[in-house]
């Protein structure tokens, strides 16, 4: 929940573009170093303690990406791209129902519950996270689009 209020009071907040890549850029070498330090330094396997939602790298860099993508002109997204455009709207009209969701596909799809296995432990990172991240926001729309048209769940899950 945490995220999302942070995302309402982040609106409200007028910081310059260069300092958001600053602070993305720093995000993302913070994550890169720490896990290579703990990783390559202590011979640890893989953990997960940078990439984790709540370590404050993740979420400056979180922070700074939504507030660069709320900068982008919606007329400019729906002239040059009305199918993503769609697509975009179908996500926003879907947003609480996936991050309620989102974290059930999570867990089903790094245990290899749906009958495939991906994870940061058995995958280069550079690799998952995006199929993580794109896996699980089709699944999470293939499950909450057809439920929103079931008028008792609708009001349920938004």
């Amino acid at each position: 929940m945490g995220y999302y209020v942070l995302g309402v009071y982040a609106l409200r907040i007028r910081v310059s573009a260069p300092v958001l890549y600053v602070l993305m850029l720093w995000g993302l070498a913070w994550t890169i170093v720490g896990t290579y330090l703990v990783v390559g330094t202590v011979g640890q396997q893989f953990n997960q303690f940078f990439y984790d939602s709540s370590s404050f790298a993740m979420i400056a860099f979180s922070f700074a990406l939504f507030l660069l993508l709320a900068r982008v002109p919606s007329k400019l997204i729906e002239q040059r791209f009305p199918l993503g455009n769609r697509v975009l709207n179908m996500i926003s009209q879907n947003t609480l129902a996936i991050f309620l969701f989102h974290i059930i596909v999570l867990e089903l799809i790094q245990k290899g519950h749906l009958g495939f296995q991906i994870s940061l432990s058995t995958m280069n990172p550079i690799l998952a996270v995006p199929l993580i991240t794109a896996v699980t926001l089709l699944i999470c729309l293939a499950v909450i689009v057809p439920l929103k048209k079931i008028p008792i769940i609708k009001r349920l899950i938004g």
